[in-house]
């Protein structure tokens, strides 16, 4: 895959899930998105209830997403989802998309701050492919832990837009939450980065600058923390770029 066009915006997000709900994912690999939105507000609840309350949400956030949206786009997703002007699903709609879009509204409404503390579900930004390179130095991800933390894990389903959603088991996450806090790996990271050398393999998001460091610093010590909270809890991680 080229990673080098600024025209595409790709994120990497992740989620810690129990192995209930693992086991749940690799049965219905379509739920992962709602999966990943909803552990922003999940609270280590189990995921069966967590969807149960969306369910019972999701007319009151369909209808306030599409508020806010211009009255064209909002009458194309009407038309999508097949939904009235309280927010409910009509016959015929698409349920699986719609609960969807229910659950990103939630995601949307109960996110933490940009750079808050870690929690059930963290975004990496764009800043993903660059720790990933500065983890493992390699565009694609490798066997040991470092290159398995961001690009690895098990394929989960089909395409999200660029490529599957992916998973990792409590043993796999643990491995790498211990591989993460290897003594003077930031500093390893840091003399890794390379501005000319990123850009030229395409690196996404595609040109570096030297104060882009700082940026992929940031974020691996939010992933380090991720790990570590997940590993201690026994959880599983899902991950998808989008």
């Amino acid at each position: 895959m080229q990673y080098g066009d600024r025209a595409m915006s790709m994120i990497a997000r992740f989620a810690a899930i129990t192995p209930d709900d693992l086991a749940a994912v690799r049965q219905q690999p379509d739920t992962v998105g709602t999966v990943i939105a909803l552990a922003a507000d999940q609270a280590l609840e189990s995921l069966a209830h967590s969807r149960e309350r969306l369910r019972f949400q999701a007319p009151r956030l369909i209808a306030g997403m599409l508020k806010r949206m211009p009255p064209n786009l909002q009458r194309r997703l009407r038309r999508r989802l097949q939904v009235g002007e309280d927010g409910r699903l009509g016959p015929g709609g698409d349920k699986a998309l719609y609960l969807q879009f229910a659950a990103r509204e939630l995601a949307r409404q109960q996110a933490p701050a940009a750079h808050g503390a870690p929690g059930n579900s963290i975004s990496l930004d764009k800043a993903w492919h660059g720790l990933h390179y500065l983890l493992c130095g390699m565009l694609g991800p490798t066997p040991d832990p470092l290159g398995q933390a961001v690009c690895g894990g098990e394929e989960l389903g089909g395409d999200h837009g660029y490529g599957p959603a992916r998973c990792f088991t409590p043993p796999q996450v643990a491995e790498i939450a211990r591989a993460l806090k290897a003594k003077d790996l930031e500093t390893v990271l840091a003399t890794r980065f390379d501005t000319a050398d990123m850009t030229q393999m395409h690196v996404y998001p595609g040109t570096w600058e030297d104060d882009d460091r700082d940026w992929l610093i940031e974020a691996f010590r939010k992933l380090r923390a991720f790990y570590k909270d997940a590993g201690a809890a026994n959880r599983a991680v899902v991950t998808v770029i989008e």
